[in-house]
């Protein structure tokens, strides 16, 4: 449910005048190859170099050559400043753009996340779209009860990547500010699959704690 309501949102920014997508942790996501509005724009996919590498070695067995417009920006996020290996790869910080961070936030600190929230305020010209998911805080503390999010914990622990931050999303709009991104949508993905599947007779249950959000980059 995420991936066709987030393919959805960088439609239409691209339509609305975004010139430039970025894949902040792109992962295996092939939205860069796959949609094709992103075709007719630049396309960044920052991550690191070993995931990179898979990626591009699957892409070019299936693919052959790869697109032109994608640049792949390899970064060690731990070593590495954000905004300086993307202006290097062509970014141009004054042109709209949509940044998309998926299935990100969760294995992040909080103190990363903020910082990163201040690198793309610096990074996106007004306008652009940041799109992004995240958990309900309330599900990861356990404040809050939410259908197998006890079970989901657990497994996250086990697996060696364990949840560390997630949004409230009753603040989440005062978080957004000092940054100067205005929050425009914010949906479960529960919300999201009664949105898409019901007119189709489909029922899919989507998740009540986890979230894709929308902000607009603005002015002051």
């Amino acid at each position: 449910m995420r991936t066709r309501a987030i393919d959805d949102l960088v439609r239409d920014a691209i339509r609305s005048g975004a010139r430039q997508l970025v894949l902040l942790g792109a992962g295996l996501d092939s939205r860069g190859c796959r949609l094709d509005e992103a075709g007719a724009i630049e396309v960044f996919e920052v991550d690191h170099p070993a995931t990179q590498r898979v990626k591009r070695d699957r892409l070019h067995a299936c693919m052959g050559k790869l697109p032109a417009n994608i640049r792949y920006v390899a970064m060690d996020f731990e070593r590495d400043a954000l905004e300086a290996k993307l202006i290097e790869s062509g970014y141009h910080p004054a042109v709209q753009a949509v940044v998309v961070w998926e299935g990100v936030i969760d294995y992040l600190t909080e103190s990363a996340v903020q910082s990163t929230l201040a690198v793309l305020a610096r990074l996106l010209a007004p306008s652009s779209l940041l799109i992004f998911t995240y958990t309900h805080k309330g599900a990861l503390d356990g404040s809050k009860a939410f259908p197998g999010a006890r079970r989901w914990r657990s497994w996250s622990r086990v697996s060696g990547e364990p949840f560390l931050f997630g949004f409230n999303p009753d603040t989440l709009a005062e978080v957004l500010k000092p940054h100067r991104f205005l929050l425009q949508s914010d949906a479960s993905t529960e919300e999201i699959a009664q949105r898409y599947c019901l007119p189709l007779g489909r029922t899919e249950p989507g998740n009540r704690a986890y979230r894709v959000a929308t902000a607009r980059r603005v002015e002051t």
